[in-house]
């Protein structure tokens, strides 16, 4: 499985290789046709490289099993992706690390190929198991540096917790909250104000903001399986040999927000 996400990985690294090549010979043909033209327009600039487009990357997939849910994610640069159930011990469970270059202290990028590499690229791979959730939340680093400021904040339970409880659903410092995104609001409502909830302000902080909530469905929640076989102690629970292969017919898709502001 580690394979099929490090695949997906490198589907994005060749999609921004494929754009630079054509960036580039679409440059190339201009100065050809210039050329030819005997204009005076100017040359071309220099060519470009993968280094502007420098990304970060966050993804995830999960599945619903009797035993509860089985989560893969992947995590090269800065931002954040975390599980959130507030009903669990662990209320909060970190789908990966924040991946910053030594002794910069600036984030690592998809385009940077040696990231790529199996040896290196596995530790941004990361498996989770989960008997529920509330929440899958996924955030670039114009949302986590204002709320998360360093690597210490992004660990801590007691942040994440705050984040979903204050700035988001209460608001904070001045900047509105966004409730429709708890109660019985239209799916329509709840991005739209999750849309101006991008708008917060925090001085210095004008970076890029794009989030991704997946809310799990109530009904969905209600009818997850929770037994194993007798016998099984509850550590056997998150071991698929120890449960019964058929699976739940799943109810309607979970509630996706997705919004990004430029």
């Amino acid at each position: 499985f580690s394979s099929s996400v490090l695949d997906s990985a490198v589907k994005a690294y060749k999609a921004i290789a494929v754009e630079v090549e054509r960036r580039n010979n679409e440059e190339e043909t201009k100065a050809e046709t210039t050329r030819t033209n005997r204009t005076n327009s100017k040359e071309p600039g220099p060519p470009i490289t993968l280094s502007d487009y420098h990304t970060t990357l966050l993804f995830a997939a999960f599945k619903r099993f009797e035993f509860g849910y089985f989560i893969a994610s992947f995590w090269i640069g800065d931002g954040g992706l975390a599980l959130y159930n507030p009903n669990d011990t662990m209320q909060v469970k970190l789908l990966g690390m924040p991946d910053a270059m030594e002794f910069s202290g600036e984030p690592s990028f998809l385009t940077m190929l040696d990231k790529l590499r199996p040896d290196i690229a596995i530790d941004t791979v990361f498996f989770s198991f989960a008997e529920d959730f509330e929440a899958l939340i996924l955030a670039t680093d114009g949302i986590t540096n204002p709320f998360f400021p360093s690597e210490e904040k992004i660990k801590s339970d007691a942040e994440w917790i705050k984040f979903w409880n204050v700035p988001l659903k209460r608001g904070s410092n001045g900047n509105p909250g966004c409730p429709e995104l708890f109660d019985g609001s239209p799916v329509d409502v709840k991005g739209e104000r999750l849309l101006d909830w991008l708008n917060f302000w925090v001085r210095g902080e004008h970076d890029d903001r794009t989030i991704l909530i997946v809310k799990n469905h109530p009904d969905h929640r209600k009818i997850r399986a929770r037994s194993a076989r007798p016998g099984t102690t509850s550590s056997d629970r998150f071991k698929p040999d120890a449960l019964e292969s058929k699976e739940i017919p799943l109810p309607p898709k979970p509630v996706s927000l997705l919004k990004s502001q430029d």
